[in-house]
This record gives structure tokens, C-alpha cells and sequence, in this order.
């Protein structure tokens, strides 16, 4: 289901502190592993005993490494510690481990189980994904956005009399430099952001 934007979301009106953000992303990415989004990379945790998916039999452990810092996982767990970094840390790496389920599989009769999915959608779930967190995000501004690409954030930083816009996916490069009295007409026409380079499919 796309979640429907409401007059205050549409027009700006209610804007989210990072506090208030934080719930929110949670909530999106525990109904997506309830729904069987995270099962193909992270597996199935079953009363029955784990089923590794294809992040192998620790896959928190693993995506930590991804991400090259611990404490990130379980999210249910670490969330009310994130700051900005951890959180998104964590949209780009589950982003990138995401995918829509397509078959049933097995139905596991247990109140705190269920199907067992046994084919995926890695572009449907990254859609999905973006559906429910672009709009939160947007709401969050400070140039944070969610693509096809990954995670983003665009800055604008003074330079004396210049006012420069880094993108901060490329590890602050800039991709403007105007003269600050410049700066609101310049930034309307910013150019498209370049795409991050994606995981092959299949690995």
C-alpha cells in the first residue's frame, strides 16, 4: 500500500525534527520485515530455529561490516541511540538488502511466524521502500532525499563570498560555486544528482 500524504505533509506545514523522524523510519522498516522485505538478505527468524538468508547466518554482524561501524543492529534495539549518521547508515544499508516478496513459499502456522517467502523483487522493494520513506525524509529537509541511487544530502556551505553546494554522497565534492547574493536563484537551478553506484545484482 503507498501511504497517502496528508494536507500537513503536502504543503509543508508540520516539518519533522530528527526526533520525530526517527519513530517514524523505524515503524516503515518494521513493517517491512513483517511483511517478508528483509527475508531473501537477512533470512527468517522462526520459533523453529533461523534460516540464513543471503547474508549467511549473521547477517546484523554483516551488515555492520558493510557499514564499517558497530551498534547499528538490532534496529529495534539501537534506535532511540541514533543520531544522524547511525540512522542513515542504516536506510542505505537495508536500501541496498531490500526486496519485494513475490511467493508465498511456506506458511508457517505460529503466532510468531508466518510465510516463508521463497522468491524477491529487489527493484519492487527498493520502490516500496522509497515510497514510504521519501516523503518522511522530504518533511525532514536539510537536502536529504531517497532515489533509485541510495541515500543523498545536498549542502550548502559558505566559502567566504561564495557559497558552495557539496553533494554529500561524493564525499563533499562541490558541485556549485556561486557568489552568496547568488545563492536562492542558483540553487533552484541545481543540476540532477549523479547516481551512487549501485550493488550488482545477484551478489
Amino acid at each position: 500500500m503507498t501511504p497517502h500524504l496528508y494536507y500537513s505533509a503536502r504543503t509543508g506545514a508540520a516539518p519533522l525534527s530528527f526526533e520525530e523522524l526517527k519513530p517514524q523510519v523505524v515503524a516503515v522498516l518494521r513493517h517491512l520485515r513483517r511483511e517478508g522485505f528483509f527475508q531473501e538478505w537477512m533470512g527468517v527468524e522462526c520459533p523453529s530455529g533461523f534460516t540464513p538468508g543471503r547474508l549467511g547466518p549473521e547477517p546484523r554482524q554483516q551488515l555492520e561490516l558493510l557499514a564499517g561501524r558497530a551498534g547499528l543492529f538490532p534496529v529495534e534495539a539501537r534506535w532511540r541511540g541514533y543520531g544522524e549518521p547511525e540512522l542513515f547508515d542504516v536506510i542505505e544499508l537495508l536500501y541496498d538488502h531490500v526486496s519485494r516478496p513475490l511467493s508465498p513459499g511456506r506458511w508457517h502456522d505460529h503466532p510468531e511466524c508466518g510465510w516463508h517467502y521463497v522468491a524477491f523483487d529487489r527493484a519492487g522493494g527498493r520502490e516500496v521502500m522509497r515510497r514510504y520513506l521519501a516523503p518522511l525524509l522530504a518533511r525532514y529537509g536539510g537536502g536529504v532525499q531517497l532515489d533509485e541511487a541510495g541515500l543523498s544530502r545536498r549542502e550548502a556551505r559558505s566559502d567566504g563570498d561564495e557559497v558552495v553546494v557539496i553533494d554529500v554522497r561524493y564525499q563533499a565534492t562541490p558541485i556549485m560555486r556561486v557568489p552568496a547574493s547568488r545563492a536562492p536563484a542558483a540553487a533552484a537551478s541545481l543540476p540532477a544528482f549523479p547516481a551512487r553506484r549501485a550493488l550488482p545484482q545477484g551478489t
